[in-house]
Parts: C-alpha cells; sequence; structure tokens
C-alpha cells in the first residue's frame, strides 16, 4: 500500500508540442509547467471553462448498454445533459453504485452526506464544504464510482472537451477527491487517480499523464480531516490550443476498496495577484468621555486583481469601543466600496469587515466608523487592522496600526487679587485642559518674590482659600525668599468646569515695591510641558513709601545765563526739586 501524502505532489512531465488527432480535430498538446500550481506572482481563478464540475446536474441515463468498463479500446458514454464522458454505468442518484453483474463500474450523483450505516458503515463521506484557500466555493454534490471491476487497467471516471481556452494564458486543472470508505476500514485496493490530458477519444483512458498516480487512503482522506478529507489535485499547463481534453482515470488494482468520490472539477485561470495594503487615520485627538472617527482604507497595488471579497479585521485598545462595547452591526460612513462591520464584544473589541467590490488596479476602497474612548483608555496605544484576500502573495504590507495619544494637558495661571501695603492676595488656578484624566497628583510649585511671606517666613501647613481650597494641601519652606509647594490628590477631569482654583493670603512690607511671583505645574504623563509654567506682576500699592522699581526717573541739565539748572522730576511721587547751580559764585 502506497502513503498517501495529504499535500499532494505534482508529478508532471514535460510535453513537447505534438499534433494529435482528436474526434476528427488537430489540437495541439499544452506545454506543462513542472507544478502543480500556479507560478509564483499568479493565482487560480476560477472559470466557467469546465462544465458542471460540481456534478449539480446528474445524467439523466441510467445503465447505458454495453461493457465499456471492461475494455480500453471501447470509448466511455457521453453523459450529454451532465456534460462529462465516462466509461462508468450510471446506477442512479443519491444511492450506493452497485455493480451490475459485477462486470460493470458504476457511478451514483451523491447530494449532501453519504452514509452507509446501517448496512455498510465504512462507507461514509462529508459533502465538500469549499476550500477557502483557493477560493473554491462549497460544493454538495459529488460523483461516486464504485470499484475497478478492470483489475488495474485505467478507465475513465470523467473527462470533458474544454474549449475557450486562451493560447499562452496558463491554466491550472484542478479536482477534489477522496475515498468514501472511513477508518479505521482498512482495504487492499485504494483509489489510484492519474489526471491526463489528450488522447484520441475523450472516452479512453489514454492520453498523456500529467499527474499521478495518486493513492487515497482511508486515514489520509478520513472526515476528520481538514476539508472533510477531500484532496486537492491540480496541475498547470500553458494553453497551445483553444481547446483541451481534460481526463481523470482510475487505476486501482481491484473493486476491494475502490470507492471513489470526486468533485469541484474545474479550470483556474493563472493570472497575476493583486497587493491589497491598509491604511488608518483619526480625524482628531481622542479625548476621554468623547468620539473620534476612524478612516480605514483598502489599496490594491496590483498588478492583479483580486476575484474574492475583502476582509479587514481592526482591534481597537482596551478603553476604545464601538456599540458601546457590545456585538452588533457598526455603522459605517463614507462607504461607497459595500463594506459592512460588525463588532464582538469582547474587551479589547474586534470588528469584522468585508466587501465584495473588487478593487481594481491602484485603486482603494474605504470607509468610517465612530470610536467612544472611555476612563480606560491608556495614555498610549493603537488600533491595529490587517486585509486579506485568498492567494495574495504579498503580504508584508497587510497589517497598519494607528498610534493614539490619549493624555492630560495641566497649565496654570497665577494672579494677584489684591494688594495693599501689608498683604497681597495670590490666585492660583490649574486647568487640564489636555485628552484624558489625570491619573497621579498634580504639584504646583508657587516661587515668593523677596519681602513677600507666608506663616512669617516659617515652614508650615498654608491656609487656602478659593472655591477649590479643601482640594488641595500646601506647605511652605523656612527659605528667603520661601517656596510653597501645593498637591492636589484627586482625579482632575479634562473639562472646564473641573478647573481648581485657590488663593493664598501673604505678608508683605511696606517698602515692597513691584513683585512678580512664579509657578511651575506638573503631573505624572503630562503630555505638554510647555504650558506648565506662570508667573504675574504687581506693582507697589497706593501710598507706599518706596522708590524701588516704582517708575523711571527723568535727568535733564540746562544751561541758562552761565549756570547749570539740575531738574529731578520723580514721575511716581510728583515731587519737584529745582537745583541752580551758578558757576561764576563756585
Amino acid at each position: 500500500m502506497k502513503k498517501f501524502s495529504r499535500f499532494l505532489t505534482a508529478v508532471v512531465y514535460l510535453v513537447g508540442l505534438q499534433l494529435l488527432t482528436l474526434t476528427g480535430q488537430l489540437v495541439r498538446v499544452p506545454q506543462a509547467i513542472a507544478q502543480g500550481e500556479c507560478s509564483a506572482g499568479f493565482y487560480p481563478r476560477t472559470t466557467s471553462l469546465v462544465t458542471n464540475g460540481n456534478f449539480t446536474v446528474a445524467p439523466s441515463t441510467v445503465y447505458p448498454l454495453g461493457d465499456a468498463g471492461n475494455d480500453e479500446t471501447v470509448p466511455g458514454y457521453f453523459y450529454s445533459d451532465a456534460g462529462f464522458y465516462a466509461q462508468v454505468a450510471n446506477a442512479g442518484t443519491d444511492i450506493y453504485p452497485v455493480l451490475v453483474g459485477d462486470t460493470i463500474n458504476s457511478f451514483s450523483v451523491q447530494n449532501g452526506d453519504f452514509d452507509g450505516s446501517p448496512g455498510v458503515p465504512i462507507l461514509n463521506q462529508l459533502a465538500f464544504p469549499g476550500d477557502p484557500t483557493y477560493n473554491i466555493a462549497a460544493a454538495p454534490n459529488w460523483y461516486y464510482s464504485n470499484g475497478n471491476s478492470n483489475n488495474g487497467d485505467g478507465y475513465v471516471v470523467w473527462a470533458q472537451d474544454v474549449s475557450g481556452l486562451t493560447i499562452g494564458q496558463s491554466y491550472v486543472f484542478v479536482a477534489y477527491i477522496s475515498s468514501v470508505i472511513e477508518p479505521p476500514a482498512n482495504y487492499p485496493s485504494d483509489p489510484t487517480i492519474t489526471l491526463k490530458i489528450g488522447g484520441t477519444d475523450p472516452g479512453l483512458p489514454d492520453g498523456t499523464t500529467i499527474l499521478g498516480p495518486i493513492v487515497l487512503t482511508e486515514l489520509a482522506t478520513s472526515n476528520s480531516s481538514p476539508l472533510n478529507g477531500w484532496q486537492r489535485v491540480a496541475f498547470s499547463f500553458t494553453a497551445s490550443g483553444t481547446s483541451e481534453v481534460l481526463k481523470i482515470v482510475d487505476t486501482a488494482p481491484s473493486n476491494s476498496g475502490d470507492d471513489f468520490a470526486m468533485t469541484a472539477i474545474g479550470i483556474q485561470e493563472c493570472v497575476p495577484v493583486p497587493d491589497y495594503t491598509i491604511s488608518l487615520a483619526h480625524s482628531t485627538p481622542p479625548v476621554v468621555g468623547s468620539s473620534f472617527v476612524e478612516t480605514v482604507t483598502v489599496e490594491n497595488l496590483g498588478p492583479g486583481v483580486a476575484q474574492s471579497p475583502t476582509s479587514v479585521t481592526i482591534t481597537l485598545p482596551v478603553g476604545y469601543t464601538v456599540n458601546s462595547g457590545s456585538a452588533g452591526i457598526v455603522t459605517l460612513t463614507n462607504n461607497d466600496d459595500g463594506f459592512a462591520c460588525s463588532s464582538n464584544s469582547s474587551s479589547p473589541q474586534i470588528l469584522s469587515c468585508e466587501s465584495a467590490t473588487l478593487i481594481p488596479l491602484s485603486d482603494t476602497q474605504s470607509f468610517d466608523f465612530s470610536i467612544s474612548v472611555g476612563p480606560s483608555a491608556a495614555p498610549t496605544s493603537d488600533i491595529e487592522a490587517d486585509v486579506s484576500v485568498p492567494l495574495e502573495d504579498v503580504v508584508v504590507n497587510n497589517s497598519a496600526t494607528d498610534a493614539l495619544a490619549v493624555a492630560p494637558d495641566v497649565t496654570t495661571a497665577l494672579t494677584v487679587l489684591t494688594r495693599t501695603a501689608t498683604s497681597i492676595v495670590l490666585e492660583t488656578k490649574v486647568e487640564n485642559i489636555g485628552t484624558d484624566y489625570t491619573y497621579d497628583p498634580i504639584t504646583a510649585t508657587i516661587v515668593l518674590p523677596a519681602g513677600v511671606t507666608v506663616n512669617s517666613g516659617s515652614a508650615g501647613s498654608v491656609t487656602l482659600g478659593g472655591a477649590n481650597a479643601a482640594d488641595w494641601a500646601c506647605t511652605s519652606d523656612s527659605a528667603s525668599p520661601q517656596n510653597i509647594t501645593c498637591t492636589h490628590t484627586g482625579i482632575m477631569q479634562n473639562n472646564p468646569s473641573s478647573d481648581q482654583v485657590f488663593t493664598i493670603t501673604l505678608g508683605a512690607t511696606n517698602s515692597v515695591g513691584q513683585v512678580q511671583f512664579a509657578s511651575t505645574i506638573t503631573t505624572t504623563g503630562d503630555s505638554n510641558s510647555t504650558n506648565n509654567q506662570s508667573a504675574t506682576t504687581s506693582n507697589a500699592p497706593s501710598g507706599s513709601t518706596s522708590l524701588s522699581n516704582t517708575g523711571t526717573r527723568t535727568f535733564t541739565a540746562l544751561a541758562f545765563a552761565g549756570s547749570i539748572i539740575l531738574i529731578v522730576i520723580s514721575l511716581n511721587h510728583f515731587a519737584h526739586k529745582y537745583v541752580f547751580y551758578n558757576a561764576s559764585s563756585k
């Protein structure tokens, strides 16, 4: 018994360009390529050249006369309504294909699963579920051939004269095959399949072997295997004519275990693969408690066009949601390409999107959707997206990320509310103008000018006033000049209604003139440090006796009648002094 690998290796022979006589016409045998699938950079696109390859139409003629299956020189039958040749007698539809007098090979077209229980429980075959890897649709109908009565001689189980080929075009002839017998049964005569091309007649098992023989063991094709045990067999060729005869031949040594199933027979053109790429962009910076619009763009860089839907998977970071975090249909906007998206209810949330609209070369598809930002959103995170289309070769550019920054941005402003000769009331305002709450304490450090003190210049707790005095705790040091350190330990929202204002009453000596206060504010994760400082200046109050830093003084020397007149004008105190100096009296 030969070992059958699930990953079939195409045993391909190079066929010369020779002329053969076929049904009265001269046809050229295609040049075979030494592989079973399309070459790199191409993928198989299903065509309509093969008639009824999924057996949706069952032959109407039952038990044709003659014994073609026992003689390789007698052509098989052409089942015109089903569109194929076979050296196998049709036993009927949806039945066990019994042998007639143990001399004629028989088949039956099945619709759905076949279960031989209770009479023959070893016969069990699930229907073909489709092969998404190669964009092959499910085929519930399939062909069941029951045993080789030729005892090793080949006979045609399916053949078709395929027309409509394009000279020079590469194609893949493909079929999905299986053994109907289910393990643990292990019969000595496994289906042994050969794919052929050409020959003298579609109804004869001659022609050039392109692939095989392929032995289908019960274990390798069990229903528990991928695709319900159906194995893909394929060979590629370059058409040198507009038509060709394709054949599937069974050469099993006997009918003891040769229960052969096949379906999804077809021709696939080898066309250039597409190259899809994806990009993401958000409309505005994410703000906790609000929403923003995300744009998804898929582009086909070429050189080919996909023949199957475009699939996009989007993973949102924790704290970002659609549909309030629930599963459901996602509302899309600017969606001209027929995308449909749905969300799950996991955290992080995942969106699954698909469009059946094919993307032309160098063209794009895009859509928008809204994302809500919750309080659990991290300061920095990424939206991730992947695009896929079957059989694309270049996948390194199929993913994209959109970096999001959600962070607080604290700023401060100092204002002198009132000032007398001996006291100053200083107001501190703190705002969070960022896109997220503050997570850690906010610290404000206020530097007092010389001559201005709190707690009479001593270290200690500072008494606060103002609307938010209870939210802050301030202490002073005993340095000269003094510093005041204030701490806010609660969460500060990122909206104007959460602005924090508190005041400090300071002492000042009567001699202090113009003064300047400075403040610096910090918190963990602050997204912008350029607005963390503030300063304010206050002039001396009315009635102060100080001349320091209170204005400008102008000195003007005038010469008059041999004397120097010095006029000193103090603009701040409006005091006038006149000094007359007579040079002749020196």
